[in-house]
């Protein structure tokens, strides 16, 4: 029996406990890993506690930093330096993979060459982009920008989705693997769904990189008949409600507020279309699982929605108009559900998607 390999995953922050499911895309991917390589978590800066735990049976290892800035920063990076050389004497890695190409990413690239192991970087949100009107993206500062490029001097690079990939030129295509972050599917319930026509539902943070304004001006756009659920809750709750109200479609919107995934999921089956009218992602999570309900998203051309037209219609992030057109069009297509549905269970589930990781995992640790 082949030994299983040792792999070290630099996060900024980690579920405090079983319950808590910091970032449940995440959990599901160390879980999945775990089950099948030796995981240590090393959690940067939450949960706020340096007493290491378990998580389902995986070791971490937290720093509790917290919110430090400024010099502190640099006191935190040390100190994640000193503890993956102290893990690595009491227990050799294999391999450093880190999520994010801003500061864990940089730990990793330089503790893999520090130990001599190979480092694995995952790219997955706003670390190479900088949209200055809404604040938003860690290119918008030099020592984000530098953090970024030392994250990317990392042996190999794991990006969510070709939109991500381009964002990248100067790397060479041998040093990156684009791989989207798998769903779980629900082997469940696969009965036809029982889908209210011109009902859109959009899920995700009322926050300004959203776009959820866009959303609106397109409701706005359509026949009278089209409504709108908003999952989620946010900063932006109150000016987008007042809004929907200046635009006159306020009697059409319905902001729900946080809700659970299995109301995520309510929503996905009983709705016409998901939409959403973001200016960046890196892979839309609600995207993928509406498609494993069999349900088609228009959206913006961010993440992996316009590379694979199967998934729905994309447009230009900050047109209205053609959010609308493109929302009525897919509307009225014709749309077969059950091969959406296997179409996500070939490429884009989570055993699919941790499969290829495993796959470079022992591909970099042979070499």
């Amino acid at each position: 029996m082949s030994r299983r390999l040792h792999i070290a995953y630099v996060l900024p922050g980690y579920s405090a406990h079983e319950a808590d499911r910091a970032i449940p895309a995440q959990d599901d991917l160390v879980r999945a890993l775990s089950a099948h390589v030796d995981l240590h978590v090393i959690a940067l800066r939450y949960p706020g506690t340096t007493t290491p735990y378990r998580w389902h049976n995986v070791p971490v290892t937290p720093l509790g930093a917290g919110q430090v800035r400024g010099i502190r920063r640099f006191t935190l990076w040390l100190r994640a330096l000193q503890t993956l050389r102290h893990l690595h004497h009491d227990s050799p890695f294999d391999l450093i993979h880190a999520t994010w190409a801003d500061e864990t990413g940089a730990l990793a690239s330089w503790a893999g060459r520090w130990l001599g192991i190979p480092s694995l970087v995952s790219v997955v949100g706003g670390e190479l982009v900088a949209l200055d009107d809404i604040d938003y993206g860690n290119a918008r500062s030099p020592l984000g920008r530098w953090t970024a490029r030392q994250a990317l001097s990392a042996t190999h690079l794991v990006v969510m989705s070709a939109y991500l990939r381009r964002q990248m030129p100067a790397v060479p295509d041998e040093r990156v693997l684009v791989l989207p972050l798998g769903i779980p599917i629900d082997d469940g319930d696969e009965r036809p769904k029982s889908r209210t026509p011109y009902r859109l539902v959009h899920v995700g943070s009322l926050v300004p990189v959203k776009a959820q304004q866009t959303l609106l001006e397109a409701l706005r756009l359509l026949p009278v008949g089209y409504t709108l659920d908003m999952l989620g809750t946010g900063p932006l709750l109150q000016r987008l409600q007042y809004i929907a109200q200046r635009l006159g479609v306020d009697d059409r919107v319905t902001f729900h507020g946080k809700v659970s995934r299995e109301q995520v999921f309510a929503h996905f089956d009983s709705a016409a279309l998901h939409v959403y009218a973001s200016l960046h992602e890196g892979m839309p999570v609600a995207l993928l699982e509406a498609a494993s309900r069999g349900l088609r998203s228009a959206g913006t051309a961010v993440g992996i929605l316009p590379d694979d037209p199967m998934l729905g219609l994309s447009v230009p992030a900050g047109s209205a108009l053609a959010l609308a057109d493109a929302i009525a069009t897919l509307h009225d297509a014709p749309h077969d559900e059950a091969a959406l549905v296997q179409h996500v269970r070939s490429n884009y589930s989570l055993d699919a998607s941790t499969a290829r990781l495993l796959a470079l995992y022992a591909d970099l640790t042979a070499k």
